[in-house]
C-alpha cells in the first residue's frame, strides 16, 4: 500500500524546516549595530513626567516630533535632545496617533471621552496654536475611536470605529 500524502507532507515538512534553521543560522552573524542607545537623550520640560510614548516623528529640519500620554502631551526636541517646544496642555484625554503634514502642521488624535472632551482629532501649527478641533453639539457627533490619521493633504484622512451612538 503506497502513501503518497503523508511521504510528501513529511518532505515538505523537513525542507521548511531546514530553511528556517538556515535563516535563523544567517541572522546570527556578527553583524556591527549602527546604533547606541542615549537613555538621557531628551530632556522633557521641567515638572513634566514622561508617559506612555505613542509617536515619534520627524520635522523637516531634524527635530523630532513626540506625542506621549502626560502633559504636556506634544513636545519637540531637537537633535541634540533640548526640548524647542511643548504645547496641548489640558487638550488630550488619551493620546493616540500623530501625523506631520507637509506644511509641518502637527495632527494628533484623542481616543477617550472624558469630562466632556475627547475622542477628537486635533490640529496645531509648530507653534503650539490650536488651528482645528471639532466642535460637536453633543456626544453623538464625536468621532468614534479615531484609530489612524493619514496626513496625504491638507486634511488629513483618519479611520475610526463608529457605534450606534446611546446618548438621548
Amino acid at each position: 500500500m503506497s502513501h503518497p500524502r503523508p511521504v510528501r507532507s513529511i518532505v515538505v515538512g523537513v525542507v521548511l524546516v531546514l530553511a528556517a534553521a538556515a535563516t535563523i543560522a544567517a541572522q546570527g552573524g556578527n553583524v556591527p549595530n549602527p546604533f547606541r542607545e542615549d537613555a538621557n537623550w531628551a530632556k522633557v520640560p521641567a515638572g513634566a513626567k514622561w508617559g506612555g510614548v505613542i509617536s515619534v516623528d520627524p520635522a523637516s529640519n531634524g527635530d523630532m516630533w513626540v506625542f506621549h500620554r502626560s502633559d504636556p502631551p506634544i513636545l519637540r526636541f531637537d537633535p541634540s535632545g533640548k526640548i524647542v517646544k511643548s504645547f496641548g496642555q489640558g487638550q488630550i484625554v488619551n493620546a493616540h496617533g500623530m501625523t506631520i503634514d507637509r506644511d509641518g502642521n502637527v495632527w494628533v488624535t484623542d481616543a477617550q471621552i472624558k469630562d466632556g472632551k475627547g475622542n477628537q482629532v486635533l490640529k496645531f501649527n509648530p507653534d503650539g496654536k490650536l488651528l482645528m478641533a471639532p466642535a460637536p453639539t453633543s456626544s453623538a457627533d464625536r468621532v468614534t475611536s479615531p484609530s489612524r490619521r493619514t496626513a496625504t493633504s491638507s486634511w488629513p484622512t483618519v479611520t475610526s470605529r463608529t457605534f450606534p451612538s446611546t446618548a438621548s
